[in-house]
């Protein structure tokens, strides 16, 4: 529930600093501050950085790091941008049926038809968020390109949590996010080298008025939520951590009607109850 409530608010937070700052940036930014105090943990926990594990364990972990924290987040953050705060957080719901999917295939988990129905809720919620009116307007364009942002991020997401759960039993959580964190951030590195931006990139790492908003959500988002996120996993059942996670959806909404003043309408509510409602049934 801790999880839920502060991921919510970093939405927010990254909500705002995504004004200024490009997904690419704002993600390297995050994943570099996460990985410094990850690091820092470690040493001062006493364990090692590179520990002698089998050599599968840091490919898959390498594996989740580019795909579930370097490309993951940098779409959502796209998303984000595209929909705002309160129509991600519903996008967001599509997280629970690609863990269920995903796990279905790779772990062998059930799959029923509540989990087929519950599916086809989330799905569904998202065609009820496209048709506000005049009460919540949004560029066709951007929502299309929001909604297929958000799905491919929450998909890449799931994948790349569902092939390292095996391994969670055994690991520090701590080193867990940071291997996951290191090969994120080297994968985002390497390709803002061959774009032409490169430069107002990494130009975020300069002190400037924009990390009065970006360094708390940074921090919070790449240290606080992850060892949250990554121990709901280790220390729950996939249903249960999937199902707190999700909760974050409710307080995302809320807070962007709050503080960024995004309408609370009718529909949008019908669309997160939908999409709540699908996951609940997919992750229990």
């Amino acid at each position: 529930m801790i999880n839920a409530v502060t991921w919510a608010f970093v939405v927010i937070l990254f909500k705002i600093s995504g004004a200024k700052i490009s997904p690419t940036s704002l993600n390297i930014f995050k994943i570099t501050i996460g990985l410094v105090v990850m690091i820092f943990t470690l040493l001062m926990m006493g364990l090692p950085l590179l520990p002698k594990l089998d050599f599968n364990i840091y490919f898959l972990m390498a594996i989740s790091g580019i795909l579930g924290i370097g490309i993951s987040d940098t779409l959502f953050f796209k998303c984000l941008n595209l929909l705002g705060a309160s129509r991600s957080a519903i996008v967001e719901c599509l997280y629970s049926p690609f863990i269920i999917i995903f796990s279905f295939i790779f772990l062998g988990e059930r799959l029923s038809w509540a989990d087929a129905f519950g599916a086809l809720l989330v799905v569904s919620s998202l065609f009820l968020i496209s048709g506000e009116g005049r009460t919540d307007p949004l560029p066709k364009k951007n929502l299309i390109q929001g909604v297929i942002a958000g799905a491919l991020s929450m998909a890449i997401m799931g994948f790349g949590i569902v092939i390292i759960k095996p391994m969670l039993t055994d690991l520090s959580v701590v080193w867990v996010s940071m291997i996951r964190m290191f090969f994120g951030v080297a994968a985002l590195a390497l390709f803002s080298m061959t774009q032409p931006d490169r430069k107002k990139t990494w130009s975020i790492f300069i002190p400037s008025k924009l990390w009065k908003v970006a360094f708390p959500a940074c921090f919070l988002g790449s240290y606080v939520t992850m060892l949250l996120w990554v121990g709901s996993f280790k220390f729950a059942s996939a249903n249960v951590a999937g199902i707190l996670t999700q909760l974050s959806a409710v307080f995302t909404v809320i807070f962007a009607y709050l503080f960024l003043k995004e309408p609370l309408t009718k529909k949008k509510v019908l669309s997160l109850i939908l999409a709540l409602l699908g996951s609940v049934l997919v992750i229990t």
